[in-house]
């Protein structure tokens, strides 16, 4: 988080980026128990419209049970979802901020009490490449950044790797569905 960005002449202060932990990520995604795979926002930064996800793969992982032939990784399908995820959350950020929220106090377990629920976004497709797995042990870091929006359909180019390599890359394409 130490690197500051300039763009456009704004100031310093305008750009740092907002850090969530997984109670403010449960504010912000409808999904609950074993479906939120998100462990917090590293960093979210609005003008820029992009965010960097964590998630940790822990031995005790729920999806690393009944792994092909006791190999023990993160499947892939869940990487995709983490990556949907990471993208929606910034969506719904991008939301709540057009209501007037003020996304620099999200960490602020009270002030979340104050905002509004997000409404559920749907992944309407995904083109992910995947290259590697992520073992047990491992940190994967889920990049995501809007690359176009039409309405209330939004593309991300996205990317997942840990400090070994990159584990996928590829786009999403997220929407509000229209009985919300």
């Amino acid at each position: 988080m130490g690197m500051s960005i300039e763009q456009n002449g704004a100031s310093e202060t305008e750009l740092l980026p907002v850090e969530l932990d997984g109670d403010a990520i449960r504010k912000l995604l409808p999904h609950r128990d074993v479906m939120a795979l998100l462990d917090r926002i590293q960093e979210y930064h609005p003008e820029l419209r992009s965010i960097v996800a964590i998630k940790r793969v822990p031995m005790n992982e729920f999806s690393l049970q009944g792994c092909p032939h006791n190999r023990l990784y993160f499947p892939p399908t869940l990487l995709t979802e983490c990556l949907a995820q990471a993208s929606g959350i910034m969506m719904n950020m991008e939301g709540l901020e057009k209501l007037g929220v003020d996304l620099r106090k999200l960490p602020d377990r009270a002030y979340r009490t104050t905002i509004p629920n997000v409404p559920l976004s749907v992944l309407a497709e995904s083109h992910i490449k995947h290259e590697f797995y992520a073992f047990p042990g491992e940190t994967i870091f889920l990049q995501s950044k809007v690359a176009m929006q039409r309405g209330e359909f939004r593309y991300f180019q996205v990317s997942a790797r840990t400090e070994r390599c990159e584990l996928a890359k590829g786009t999403i394409l997220l929407s509000y569905p229209p009985y919300m």
